[in-house]
């Protein structure tokens, strides 16, 4: 599928799932037929979160075809060719709900296991060659990403909003108020751009969990 950073890949499962079994052996899967092609040019997928060596300002290159104003738009906006925009890869799992009670439930119990999960998933000590002394170097950069803007991002936490109609006004309406100036057409003025570390996706009843490290294994 199609990223901001044209060398990002995206794996995902082409619809909702009941459960997560089965998923880890489906996920090494595709690495494995996408690694078989890479072999031919002399190359593989890089594991972990953030390339260890890779200088975004130099190498990033914006997606160019279908969706590319949107991309075009952050770029305008933020600078992408950065760490936090073009070198990270993370795994997003969204978690199913129906209506205000079962979103509140779901809200709430995400937002309390939100700070333990990237030490759970760290997978990113290295960054412009050298280590950071963080394992997750992706996180540190996620939190200032978008700084010329900080409503995006917030504290990466949410705060404790438990309806649709709250969320919209209070997360959701200060993002597109603030992206407004920058964003004069509409064209991100959408519910991802929200760049915290769990977004209440209402387009498809689920709660989109960001914080994770992609791994090896």
């Amino acid at each position: 599928s199609n990223e901001l950073a044209l060398h990002g890949l995206e794996l995902k499962t082409p619809g909702p799932r009941p459960s997560l079994d089965g998923l880890g052996r489906e996920l090494q899967d595709g690495i494995g037929r996408i690694n078989g092609i890479l072999a031919g040019l002399g190359a593989r997928l890089m594991p972990t979160a953030m390339h260890p060596w890779m200088d975004p300002v130099t190498e990033f290159k914006i997606w160019p075809h279908e969706y590319h104003p949107v991309y075009d738009a952050f770029h305008r906006i933020f600078g992408c060719a950065a760490h936090g925009w073009a070198n990270l890869q993370s795994t997003h799992l969204n978690l199913p709900f129906r209506g205000d009670e079962e979103f509140a439930r779901l809200h709430a119990a995400v937002r309390l296991v939100l700070p333990i999960l990237p030490a759970l998933a760290a997978s990113s000590p290295f960054q412009d060659g050298v280590s950071t002394g963080l394992l997750d170097s992706r996180m540190e950069a996620y939190r200032h990403h978008t700084r010329r803007i900080p409503s995006l991002a917030g504290r990466v936490i949410p705060e404790p909003i438990y309806s649709r109609e709250a969320y919209e006004r209070e997360i959701l309406g200060r993002i597109y108020a603030d992206l407004a100036p920058q964003d004069p057409v509409g064209r991100l003025g959408d519910e991802f751009a929200n760049a915290g570390g769990a977004i209440a996706r209402f387009d498809r009843g689920s709660i989109e969990i960001r914080v994770l490290d992609a791994q090896e294994c």
